[in-house]
């Protein structure tokens, strides 16, 4: 299992996300289950039940804005399952 959470996202915003976007899904595409994103609101977290997850970034190369771009994180693992032992501190 894999939970993906965006700390930001700003990626140029276009009519169906044409221009600039992210890709996010359990398998590579063309999948039902992707998402297309794009746009400055954050996106609710991911969670893919496989081992696995495929992200693809795509841009038009303009520079009709001022777009940040995005930074993700991910936790890998089980449901409740601590990814430290209680007497360790980074493992």
């Amino acid at each position: 299992m894999i939970t993906i959470s965006f700390r930001n996202f700003d990626v140029e915003e276009s009519h169906q996300c044409s221009l600039d976007w992210l890709l996010l899904g359990p398998a590579a595409p063309p999948r039902q289950e992707a998402f297309r994103l794009c746009g400055s609101a954050i996106p609710p977290a991911f969670i893919s039940a496989r081992d696995h997850v495929w992200i693809f970034f795509h841009s038009d190369a303009s520079s009709s804005g001022q777009a940040q771009g995005f930074r993700l994180s991910y936790i890998r693992g089980k449901l409740g399952q601590a990814s430290c032992q209680a007497d360790e501190f980074r493992c």
